[in-house]
Formats: structure tokens, C-alpha cells, sequence
């Protein structure tokens, strides 16, 4: 349809203050005069853009509601063709929180409520933005185990969200065609949508994105008793190299299974690279595919087939090699699913798996009016 023949909220704007702007700077750019815009009725999944609104409804009354042991299949029907506003949850770094928070505020729920801005249309509903990002954490992390606990679940769970929708939106390139996340950074102190806090310091969220935004990522996913790897690039260059799949056991040092593929990726597309049985457990361990590609640092994604506190995760820390005002230098004994590192910094990487024995030198350097003396370091 004509846009000037269709009525939508914003019309007015788009069409007398917006267009004529936009005729007069770049004329020959073509451009989606609201958000979400497009199909029948607004918010199509198949034509247009859509926001996660479209989903964020159903998702939160599933998590409130269920136990989230499908997880995967709800996640994997967030997919649009370009998806103009995905927002995902996540609490601020222990830090930044300190700073607005004092210890009894910290361990005050209504006062973290207070700080987490709900949506007016969730007001009065079972799944105010607070208790569904309390419960998404703990049904799929595993059960708090103290305050400190929690909050570092309420961070990571954003990164986790953050992982599984960019490479679901990847590996069916060209269907979805991009995503736009609400959104970057806080103009208050908060616990919410953002991906970089009031004071700077980059969330959880923030370092997902960084990592499965590079060039070329790989990603795993299974249909009934077949795994699939899939190379997804954005570049004007083929992706050749090789993808290191193996299976990892929460008990074991060595792999239970493994093997190593070369890939050759056309420039610009989604692939398949691998498919195949593989001898994973449904508790215990996890899938790894470790994507090792000339000129890029290694990319690691991984799968679980259950709940991530269904894993069996080990309790041991990650040891502190070595550690100065730029880098710390970290050895993990057992498998880690998530090392967090805590600070008014900002880390090369972080909310990062490591396998045992791995050791991983991280560069960091300090946020803007940073206060916070020395990194801490946590682990899931």
C-alpha cells in the first residue's frame, strides 16, 4: 500500500516532517516510515519490520508460567525480517550498583523494583519487568543461592538472551535481515533494558553483542537427533578456516567426543558447515564449537540441550594467574560456564565459558569517572 493511503499512529510525522527531509537530503533512499511498519495487521513477522513486542507479551507469561525446560523452542520463534526494536533485560555490574545502592538497598527487592522502570501496559499483570527477569535468571540458571548470587544471575541472563537471539537471526540470513536492540545506554541510574549503564559501564548484554557481532560467527543448532553447525558472515569475503566441535563433560577434563571440519563460506551468507549425530548427553555436558578463522580471534559458541542449571555445572572458581591496572590473567581448573568480571572497566571480553585448563589473558582499561579500586571476579 501507498503510505499516504494507510492510517497508523505517527502518520502525521512521518509523513509531513520526516519525508519531506529526507526527499530533500537523500532522495533516492527509500525509507520504513514508522516502527514496526508493514503486512497485515502491523508487527508481521514475514513482511516489513516488526518490534519484540510482537513476542514479549507470550515470552513473559511462558516464563512466569512455566518452568522454561522448552526454552529453546520459545527463543527460536522470536524471528522476524528485521526486527526494529529487541529489547532484553539485564541488571547493572556490581559496581555501578554500589553506587546507587547501599548495601540494605541492595538486598531490598521493592527497592530494586523502584530502580527497574516497568512498562505501563505490564502494570497490574503477573509479569512486571522485575519478577520476570528474577525468575527467567533463576529458572534457567539455576536457584539463588544468596543476594550475591542472584544479582550476578540477573546480569549474565541478558548476555545469554543476547547470544541465542543474534545467532538465531544469523544463521537464517536471509529471512531476518537485522535487529536493532533497545536500547544502548541508561540516562539513570537503572536495572532494565540497556546495554551500557548510567555510569558507563558496559552490561553483560554489551559484551554478547560485541562478541556475536563479529564478521563471522558459528552457531549450533539441533533438529530432533542432528546437530547442525552453522557459519554465518556479514563480510565482502569468503570464510575459510576450521570449526573445533566437541563435547564438553562438567566432570571429565578431556573431550567425550570430538571432531574438526574445514569450512569454505561464500562472502555475504549463512551456511551449514556441519551436520551429524553427536553423543551428547541430555545433563552432564555441553556442546562446544570453538570457530578458528585466519585474521580473527577465536569464536566460541556454545549448545546445551537442557536448562543450563540442569548442566551439573562444577563449583570451582577460575584462578587469578596475574593481574595489574591493564589485564588479568585467568586459568579455569573445571568447565566455567560464565566468567564475570566486575569494575568500572572496560574488558576486552567478559561473561565468557572456559574449558579445563584454558587460561585467557584479559586486557581491560577504566570507564569514565571510574571508582572502583582492583577487578573482581565471578563465576557461574
Amino acid at each position: 500500500d501507498n503510505i499516504e493511503t494507510v492510517d497508523y499512529p505517527g502518520r502525521r510525522s512521518a509523513l509531513l516532517a520526516i519525508s519531506p527531509v529526507l526527499k530533500q537530503m537523500d532522495p533516492y533512499r527509500r525509507f520504513q516510515p514508522s516502527s514496526p511498519y508493514g503486512g497485515k495487521p502491523f508487527l508481521s513477522v514475514t513482511q516489513g519490520n516488526a518490534h519484540n513486542t510482537f513476542f514479549i507479551e507470550p515470552l513473559f507469561k511462558a516464563i512466569c508460567a512455566s518452568d522454561m525446560t522448552d526454552y529453546h523452542t520459545l527463543f527460536s520463534q522470536c524471528l522476524s525480517r528485521f526486527n526494529s526494536e529487541l529489547p532484553l533485560m539485564g541488571a547493572p555490574s556490581f559496581s555501578s550498583l554500589k553506587r546507587f545502592l547501599n548495601e540494605e538497598q541492595m538486598f531490598d527487592d521493592e527497592c530494586l523494583r523502584f530502580h527497574t522502570k516497568n512498562n505501563p501496559s505490564f502494570e497490574g499483570k503477573p509479569y512486571a519487568l522485575l519478577d520476570t527477569q528474577m525468575q527467567l535468571a533463576e529458572k534457567l540458571l539455576g536457584d539463588y543461592t544468596d543476594r550475591d548470587d542472584q544479582l550476578f544471575k540477573m546480569q549474565y541472563i541478558q548476555y545469554e538472551w543476547v547470544r541465542y537471539t543474534m545467532e538465531a537471526y544469523r544463521r537464517n540470513k536471509w529471512f531476518s535481515s537485522g535487529t536493532l536492540f533497545w536500547m544502548f545506554n541508561d540516562c539513570w541510574p537503572a536495572n532494565g533494558w540497556a546495554l551500557v549503564d548510567y555510569y558507563c559501564n558496559p552490561k553483560a548484554g554489551y559484551y554478547a553483542l560485541k562478541n556475536f557481532c563479529r564478521p563471522a560467527i558459528s552457531s549450533i543448532s539441533r533438529e530432533g537427533d542432528v546437530y547442525k553447525v552453522h557459519v554465518s558472515g556479514d563480510g565482502f569475503a569468503p570464510i575459510s578456516g576450521t570449526a573445533h566441535l566437541y563435547v564438553q563433560s562438567m566432570t571429565e577434563r578431556e573431550p567425550l567426543w570430538e571432531t574438526k571440519v574445514s569450512i569454505d563460506v561464500a562472502a555475504n551468507t549463512a551456511a551449514v558447515v556441519w551436520e551429524g549425530a553427536v553423543p551428547l548427553p541430555e545433563t552432564g555436558a555441553i556442546l562446544i564449537c570453538d570457530l578458528e578463522i585466519p585474521d580473527q580471534q577465536r569464536y566460541r559458541t556454545v549448545y546445551f540441550p537442557c536448562r543450563i542449571r540442569d548442566l551439573g555445572l562444577p563449583k570451582q572458581d577460575v584462578e587469578v594467574i596475574e593481574q595489574d591496572d591493564a589485564h588479568i590473567v585467568l586459568k579455569a581448573s573445571a568447565y566455567v560456564h560464565a566468567v564475570g568480571l566486575d569494575g568500572d572497566y572496560c574488558f576486552e571480553d567478559n561473561f565468557f565459558p572456559m574449558t579445563p585448563g584454558e587460561i585467557r589473558c584479559i586486557t581491560f582499561k577504566k570507564t569514565l569517572d571510574a571508582r572502583s579500586e582492583g577487578v573482581c571476579v565471578r563465576c557461574l
